[in-house]
């Protein structure tokens, strides 16, 4: 989890981890921010005095970096803000679906930019990656936060990443990112039928983005993630009606 360590971003993440967090084994949060912060939440020095560190930074590259030697066992990272709500039986559903030795990431999907053409699975709603895909990037990732400290998006970093990688090993360079609608990183109104969403579709992420609401939804959904109800974009209309305003 990028985790932001300054007001009035700070409660973020420690609600995120206190409500679907605790439905995983191990959570992790990583910050640049030099401010003192819970224990689970590591410190990530610049990998150069450089680096950015605001909306454009290298975070992400960071914990692919980190992450596979951590965590040896585990076979699939989520990758998520401090303002992304996470259904979990719903997420590990899908991966014991997928096949964790095939190297990919899977969520949102963008290009950036547009003329460049480099596809990359948004952050905000989260990137599911297998380990085959965390340990190929893993040896490059500190490269690529140097390279690519110009573009202005931290996932996107990731996908031009996975691009050199791939491609300097004679494979395709698309393969490697799947898109899913159930991943989401729009304005929660906007999750209805005009987007292909339909009621009954199973949600897995939502990126909140509103910091005033992320109490809310984590409220509204809390028993439904207790009992491991299937959350689906019908209950989601509900409970944007039921605030009475934007979720922006």
């Amino acid at each position: 989890m990028a985790v932001t360590g300054k007001e009035p971003y700070r409660a973020r993440a420690d609600m995120s981890k206190a409500n679907w967090g605790r439905y995983f084994a191990v959570v992790d949060g990583f910050t640049y921010d030099d401010v003192p912060h819970a224990p689970w939440v590591r410190h990530v020095d610049k990998a150069f005095p450089e680096e950015n560190t605001g909306r454009n930074h290298g975070l992400t590259l960071a914990m692919l970096q980190l992450m596979p030697s951590l965590h040896p066992e585990a076979k699939w990272f989520l990758f998520t803000d401090d303002d992304t709500f996470v259904v979990p039986h719903q997420l590990l559903r899908l991966a014991a679906s997928l096949d964790s030795s095939e190297p990919f990431m899977t969520g949102r999907v963008y290009a950036y930019p547009p003329d460049h053409q480099v596809w990359f699975v948004c952050g905000g709603s989260g990137i599911l990656a297998s380990r085959a895909f965390a340990e190929r990037l893993a040896p490059r990732a500190l490269g690529c936060r140097r390279t690519y400290n110009w573009e202005d998006y931290s996932d996107s970093k990731v996908g031009s990443c996975a691009r050199d990688v791939f491609e300097a090993e004679g494979g395709a360079s698309e393969p490697y990112v799947q898109s899913r609608d159930d991943f989401w990183n729009r304005p929660l109104e906007e999750a209805g039928v005009s987007e292909g969403l339909l009621p009954e579709n199973a949600v897995i992420t939502m990126h909140i983005k509103d910091v005033n609401r992320s109490q809310d939804i984590f409220r509204f959904f809390e028993k439904d993630l207790t009992a491991g109800r299937d959350i689906r974009w019908g209950d989601v209309a509900r409970a944007v009606k039921g605030f009475g305003s934007s979720l922006k």
